[in-house]
């Protein structure tokens, strides 16, 4: 493995690390938001479609609950070399400029953690008159080489969090 290879995914861990710490478990289950409670994981079952509930962080506007980047379907594929990779479809809701970015994590069957990978999800803000929704496809994930993956039962996901502007906010400022 290159040293290139070893950094990018020492970094990926990393910031998945961040990510799974900042999304994870509160210690008082009973009082944790909707958010905290969804399981973000699902098991991995290569060349399916299987079914997410991955959602950005819920805003409030206007008494309405929003999340501005959800996925709800995943397929993935590990080609003869080893590489594991997956294609994701969901949708974006252009409210505010934001750069989410999606962190996913793949285990094994005893819960070893095998690689991770992460995309950019820059979600922009689109106003025209309301808020747009747009639908994301393929949007692809390639966690790397590795014989490990053959042994991938698991994959959990986390986007990051961010401040986000309302209209009101935003075209205060423009």
């Amino acid at each position: 493995m290159s040293t290139r290879s070893v950094l990018m995914l020492t970094l990926s861990c990393l910031a998945l690390t961040a990510v799974l710490i900042a999304t994870g478990p509160t210690p008082d289950p009973q009082a944790a938001p909707a958010d905290a409670k969804r399981d973000r994981g699902v098991t991995l079952t290569l060349g399916q479609t299987l079914d997410l509930d991955v959602r950005s962080d819920t805003i409030e506007w206007r008494d309405k609950p929003l999340e501005l980047l959800a996925f709800a379907k995943a397929t993935f594929s590990r080609g003869d070399d080893g590489r594991l990779q997956a294609k994701l479809t969901g949708r974006a809701i252009t409210f505010d400029d934001v750069d989410y970015t999606l962190h996913a994590a793949v285990y094994s069957p005893d819960g070893e953690l095998l690689g991770t990978a992460s995309t950019a999800c820059p979600v922009q803000r689109v106003w025209l008159g309301g808020v747009l929704t747009t639908f994301l496809e393929d949007v692809e994930l390639d966690f790397g080489l590795s014989n490990a993956y053959q042994h991938a039962a698991r994959v959990e996901f986390a986007i990051t969090t961010h401040d986000v502007l309302t209209p009101e906010q935003w075209q205060k400022d423009d």
